[in-house]
């Protein structure tokens, strides 16, 4: 669960979303914003990208920066080949087609769908 500041309001928002990849030796987290950039959460952690971060029983605070669409890809791909079930089902929901485990669909995601690193502080 990430929970951030509204950029308008300035109340606490929360929103459950999938971890694409977890880092286990800098700690940091990478998620998709499934709906691009009109995401609520999204554009709010462009105002204010302090978060903090509830995952596998862990609570820890974060910095959410986009990824360059190059790792972005490498995280997308990551994702993939350790998920090709949940990534085939996410690519169906998300852009209404079934996208294959090619490098070409990983280039296609990065370049449409923003990645999101939480860097724990």
């Amino acid at each position: 669960m990430l929970t951030n500041i509204g950029r308008k309001s300035g109340l606490k928002r929360q929103v459950v979303l999938e971890v694409l990849y977890h880092n286990k030796t800098s700690g940091e987290y990478y998620i998709l914003s499934g709906w691009g950039d009109k995401s609520d959460w999204f554009m709010n952690i462009q105002k204010n990208p302090e978060v903090v971060v509830n995952v596998g029983g862990k609570r820890f605070e974060a910095i959410a920066f986009q990824m360059t669409s190059e790792h972005a890809e490498s995280v997308i791909s990551k994702y993939a080949y350790q998920h090709p079930k949940a990534f085939r089902i996410l690519s169906k929901r998300i852009l209404g087609v079934d996208l294959g485990i090619t490098k070409t669909s990983f280039e296609n995601l990065a370049a449409d769908l923003p990645v999101i690193c939480l860097q724990p502080i």
